[in-house]
């Protein structure tokens, strides 16, 4: 009976290999290995890379050359309770479905400080200051029992279940780490501007800065021209390099249309469009497209049973004028 459940699960996981597949990326910042797990392409994958960055130049004004793993799992469909698990040692964890038993990620060696979060939203500010606790107290962390921490997931059927297990501190101690300040170099990081990264500079783009993500325009001689900061980022859309739309939530974004003047570079700003309807962040991505000389026709893909979520902007009315769905 197991095998014929095991069989049925092997099946089942291949169904849904074939429509869609989940990908983790990986990213090397002298030192620090991030790995950031997803279904589609979201700007965290941005903040994940910001916060590798950053916790290299942390670890270099500390002196601090271990190995260091930033793991983001991001939870772009369920949105289930938040978890962060923090450990020094071998970086592998274990994936268990039935008698079928994995250690992940396999490629990794040696011993590394690690910083696991599962979440649909990551912080920088957060990702800091559990690197700079690690970094400081490395001594303690080498002689530590860490817990083993077992995540169980309902798999759909009887008696069976997916099985991840963690090495980490208590959630206790985590919590305590993330209710400290970071101490001045850890400031000093924060404070530092950390770029998107771009394939091809755009016109416009932004850095993170001070837990903050400053929105700027870049003339042809690479002057930047700051003209917007927002709290958060969660879509960053570019048309022909001459519209711009930056979601701060999925059911809210500013507009910039950029303009050159003789000497100058500048941006019509339209802030804070809210889209109705738009109540929660499962949605596997947001398709922009220009309808006309002041519409755009804006498409939110749901997950799951979610329907498309499908709004025409006015640049006219600076709103929202139509909103519909489709199943």
């Amino acid at each position: 009976m197991k095998k014929t459940i095991i069989l049925f699960f092997l099946l089942l996981l291949a169904n849904r290999i074939l429509a869609h597949r989940d990908r983790t990326f990986s990213f090397t910042f002298d030192n620090v290995t991030v790995m950031f797990h997803s279904g589609f392409y979201y700007e965290e994958l941005e903040k994940a890379k910001i916060a590798g960055k950053a916790v290299a130049k942390l670890s270099c004004i500390y002196g601090f050359t271990e190995n260091i793993l930033l793991h983001f799992e991001h939870d772009y469909a369920y949105q289930k309770e938040s978890h962060i698990f923090f450990s020094f040692g071998k970086p592998y964890y274990k994936w268990k479905l039935d008698e079928l038993v994995f250690h992940v990620p396999e490629h990794l060696t040696g011993e590394y400080l690690v910083i696991r979060q599962l979440d649909s939203i990551f912080d920088i500010n957060k990702t800091l200051k559990l690197a700079e606790y690690g970094i400081k107290n490395i001594g303690f962390l080498r002689t530590k029992n860490f817990q083993e921490v077992k995540l169980k997931e309902d798999m759909g059927a009887p008696d069976s279940f997916l099985v991840r297990t963690f090495k980490s501190l208590d959630i206790k101690e985590i919590n305590e780490i993330l209710t400290t300040e970071l101490t001045d170099k850890g400031k000093m990081v924060l404070q530092s501007k950390f770029y998107k990264e771009e394939i091809i500079p755009q016109t416009l783009s932004y850095f993170a800065q001070n837990n903050e993500f400053v929105v700027f325009l870049r003339d042809r001689q690479g002057k930047e021209i700051i003209i917007d900061t927002l709290p958060d980022i969660r879509f960053f859309k570019s048309l022909n390099d001459e519209y711009f739309f930056l979601f701060t939530s999925w059911g809210e974004f500013n507009y910039y249309a950029t303009r050159r003047l003789p000497n100058t570079l500048t941006a019509d700003i339209i802030p804070n469009v809210k889209i109705k309807g738009i109540k929660n962040d499962l949605y596997k991505y947001i398709s922009v497209e220009r309808k006309s000389n002041i519409t755009f026709n804006i498409e939110h893909w749901g997950v799951m049973h979610l329907p498309k979520n499908v709004s025409i902007f006015s640049t006219e009315m600076k709103e929202i004028i139509e909103t519909k769905y489709e199943y």
